[in-house]
């Protein structure tokens, strides 16, 4: 259980944080935790299962827009286990580029 309050945590975090409110990367959840990312969308799955995290996909996930039904979220996530992340060095910034047009942020 000690995992599943380490990322609720994250995640509010990130949203209190942030100047405007946004949602945390998908990925970045996993990495903060250095944890396997298709594991931690499983317990994100289960966070949204119980009403204690919502995420939004879109071209811009960062501004909230409405909250989709459990079951459309669960699908998302479900298909993001797929998404993969390539890493390009631009000098001495790594950036990282995942293969989708549609990022997930994760809300409280």
């Amino acid at each position: 259980m000690d995992l599943y309050n380490n990322v609720c945590e994250i995640i509010y975090d990130f949203f209190v944080k942030s100047n405007d409110y946004n949602g945390i990367p998908l990925r970045q959840v996993s990495t903060d935790l250095s944890f396997n990312y298709v594991d931690s969308i499983d317990i994100i799955k289960k966070l949204v299962q119980d009403g204690d995290v919502v995420i939004q996909s879109s071209t811009n996930p960062h501004i909230y827009n409405f909250e989709h039904k459990i079951e459309a979220q669960l699908d998302v996530l479900e298909t993001a286990k797929g998404i993969t992340e390539r890493i390009e060095q631009c000098g001495p910034v790594e950036i990282h580029i995942e293969n989708t047009k549609f990022p997930i942020c994760l809300y409280p």
